[in-house]
């Protein structure tokens, strides 16, 4: 199984890592990938990405050009995972202590 793979026709480029533990949302960064994949330039390779996620083991990232042909790469890379996103919206927690919860002991 290759690391990188694309189709031709399409800017997805899906990603093989396995248990990599990554959300929906979450951003991972490329660095030293050292050659085109279907003649995406290396620049967009080597950047950050919003994660899609397959499952445990693949994700996608969407990169600006389309590949003209398809392709893999099985070279070395690094990857490095943003820290999770955490939760779209906010909620108020206050916990025990307060509210209806609060006892003044004195």
């Amino acid at each position: 199984m290759s690391l990188l793979s694309c189709t031709a026709g399409s800017r997805v480029v899906t990603v093989n890592i396995p248990n990599n533990g990554s959300r929906n949302g979450d951003y991972v960064l490329f660095e030293d990938i050292v050659s085109p994949l279907a003649n995406i330039p290396v620049s967009e390779l080597n950047t950050n990405h919003l994660i899609t996620v397959v499952d445990d083991n693949t994700f996608t990232i969407t990169v600006p050009t389309t590949a003209s042909y398809s392709s893999s790469y099985n070279g070395v890379m690094v990857a490095i995972f943003d820290i999770h996103a955490g939760n779209t919206i906010t909620t108020a927690g206050y916990g025990w202590g307060a509210g209806p919860w609060y006892r003044d002991w004195e």
